[in-house]
């Protein structure tokens, strides 16, 4: 059967207890015209779709996905709650890297994401688009496992009059993203994905999402505003990134669109350098508002990164620039211990 379980024009309905297994297309279908049902804890094995939920007010709580080829659970329509659900090895069995498989995403508006638990991922965990979402307390461990270009929440927008905002990261846990395509290291089958295994992804033109109180380690880049404008990146923790903990960059978008993001009261480590500020289309870097930043060096003297269309890729202790930018003013860098305290970190976050 393409569906295990359907329902449609149908409101107050409640599935409860039960398993579904390798269904053709989705193993539980909550179509449109429907509203206030709640899946509860379901087990689904397999199949491309684990749960489409394409309702008002509907509820996916305290159930278990394993397996699916594509995607986790797909939700599109009003105030949809997904909470307290465990979702393992989706697009990580039986997929082909030219498929992009996502664990969980969520359109719509006011859409809560919450207390879910993700490991295993083949390609993104959390994925968003839509407005005024709430993506809170989640565990995202191991994703990217089959394509890079990928985040353990990411987001995107097709055009740069997009209205969707307004939505909320916060206190979610983001680690160990290994980007492996078919197999192979990345620069054996994509050298242009290179390491694109990112902790919070917010891919071109995205704007006013408040991202909060996160912690993110084991990654690429920790958090990365690519082409955005009007965010808010404030009070993260990011450890252990292996390129760049924070980084800003302007591409192929209009002139002056990346402007008034506030980056302040993070940490940022990284192996390479904790911040960076990169713009290929214009000879500025004024992307927003950075200050009371916390910075822990790979090396001395390698607080932050800048490239503009003027001026080749120069890394700047935090000193200089203050000076270059008049932000930053009341950053610090720590000392040399924070390398060592960081190793602790990882290793107590592990335990979660």
């Amino acid at each position: 059967r393409n569906s295990g379980i359907t329902i449609q024009s149908a409101n107050y309905v409640t599935i409860s207890g039960i398993t579904v297994a390798y269904s053709i297309l989705e193993n539980i279908n909550v179509g449109t015209s429907t509203s206030n049902n709640t899946l509860e804890r379901i087990t689904s094995l397999g199949s491309y779709k684990g749960v489409q939920l394409n309702c008002n007010m509907c509820t996916l709580k305290q159930s278990n996905f394993q397996g699916a080829l594509a995607y986790g659970a797909v939700s599109d329509g009003y105030r949809v709650t997904i909470s307290d659900n465990t979702f393992n090895n989706v697009g990580n069995v039986g997929i082909t890297p030219e498929v992009t498989p996502l664990t969980l995403i969520i359109s719509g508006n006011k859409g809560v994401i919450r207390n879910n638990k993700l490991t295993n991922s083949g390609y993104i965990g959390i994925a968003f688009d839509g407005s005024n979402h709430l993506i809170q307390g989640n565990r995202v461990d191991n994703y990217c496992l089959k394509l890079g270009d990928c985040g353990g929440i990411y987001t995107w927008a097709l055009d740069e009059n997009n209205t969707d905002g307004g939505t909320i990261i916060d206190s979610n846990v983001i680690s160990n993203a290994f980007v492996v395509l078919d197999g192979l290291p990345p620069l054996d089958n994509a050298p242009w994905m290179k390491e694109q295994g990112e902790g919070i992804y917010l891919d071109d033109r995205r704007h006013h999402i408040t991202v909060t109180n996160n912690t993110v380690y084991n990654v690429s880049k920790g958090i990365f505003i690519h082409n955005g404008h009007n965010n808010v990146i404030r009070g993260n923790t990011v450890f252990n990134a292996r390129q760049i903990a924070f980084a800003i960059q302007q591409d192929w978008v209009s002139a002056g669109y990346v402007r008034d993001n506030i980056v302040e009261d993070n940490f940022f480590h990284a192996l390479e350098v904790p911040v960076a500020y990169y713009n290929y289309s214009e000879d500025r870097f004024d992307f927003g508002v950075y200050n009371n930043n916390r910075f822990c060096e790979a090396e001395p003297d390698n607080a932050v990164q800048l490239y503009t269309t003027a001026s080749p890729k120069t890394t700047y202790h935090l000193e200089k620039w203050q000076k270059k930018s008049g932000q930053d003013t009341d950053s610090t860098v720590l000392s040399e211990n924070c390398r060592k305290k960081v190793g602790s970190y990882v290793t107590s976050l592990k335990a979660l």
